[in-house]
């Protein structure tokens, strides 16, 4: 099969990454082999074409400036672990708290939940006691456009990302916010 589709996505930093990756092995442990098929990021959007690099520039910086609101300190938080269908499969990982992005509408075909995928299918631990990670807010993360290409094995994925945009750090992206303020500030006009 030749068809590949093409995605934006919010890919962690490494250490999120490695602790994905255990967990992913303990699956693999329990009988679930096809937890390494699928990249570890966040698909935000089905797209008609890549976004270009100003396009992921302007939602770097939209989400940045939301994750600066309301004592959020820079971090995006976690939320419940669910299952997601993507065209080819359904994916199980964990809920991103995210506002609306700025993708260019005339690019997305279709939106999907942020979910920061765990494994490309979770059938395979049906009945098996696997517990999930405990995952603390994103503070580091990339956008990148992502193309995701079906193999003839069931539940088998090749992928390649595209140069990703990494999140200003927060570090030094909120130093205008004081320790206790959980107000948003009139520079940052997308907090919700």
């Amino acid at each position: 099969m030749t068809t590949f589709l093409r995605f934006v996505v919010l890919i962690p930093h490494r250490e999120i990454v490695a602790r994905i990756s255990k967990y992913r092995c303990v699956c693999a442990a329990v009988g679930s082999p096809d937890v390494f098929s699928f990249p570890v990021a966040a698909p935000l959007a089905l797209l008609r074409r890549p976004l270009e690099r100003i396009e992921l520039k302007q939602a770097a910086e939209t989400l940045r400036a939301w994750t600066l609101c309301n004592g959020r300190r820079g971090k995006i938080p976690p939320g419940m672990f669910r299952t997601i269908s993507l065209p080819w499969h359904i994916v199980y990982g964990q809920e991103l708290v995210l506002p609306g992005l700025d993708i260019p509408a005339n690019a997305v075909i279709q939106r999907f939940p942020p979910t920061l995928c765990y494994t490309a299918h979770s059938s395979g631990l049906t009945g098996k006691t696997v517990s999930e990670p405990v995952m603390e807010p994103l503070s580091t993360c990339a956008f990148a456009n992502m193309v995701i290409r079906p193999l003839s094995y069931p539940s088998s994925f090749e992928w390649k990302t595209g140069r990703p945009l990494w999140l200003s750090n927060s570090k030094f992206g909120n130093k205008h916010l004081k320790k206790n303020d959980t107000s948003c500030t009139a520079r940052h006009s997308t907090c919700n």
